[in-house]
């Protein structure tokens, strides 16, 4: 791969995982959702890995649905974190 690629990809894989950041709740009895930001993430997960594995597509997808799983637990997780 050349630079430019490696680099499109590490940005890539850096704004999936900020975009699954918590954010801070503006009030008391908020509940974390998995929304537009988590599916956002995915995205540019799923592109990041399209760049790594442009010719082998199952391991994009499976890596992806990893990752959408991850992303899943993860924002459910917020929520047990937050309550304690």
């Amino acid at each position: 791969m050349n630079r430019a690629r490696n680099f499109s990809e590490l940005v890539l894989l850096f704004a999936a995982l900020f975009c699954l950041l918590p954010y801070i709740p503006s009030h008391e009895g908020f509940e974390y959702r998995f929304g537009l930001m988590q599916v956002l993430a995915i995205a540019l997960f799923g592109f990041s890995r399209g760049l790594r594995w442009r010719d082998k597509w199952y391991l994009v997808g499976l890596e992806v649905v990893a990752f959408a799983i991850f992303a899943w637990v993860l924002t459910a997780s917020y929520d047990l974190i937050l309550i304690s």
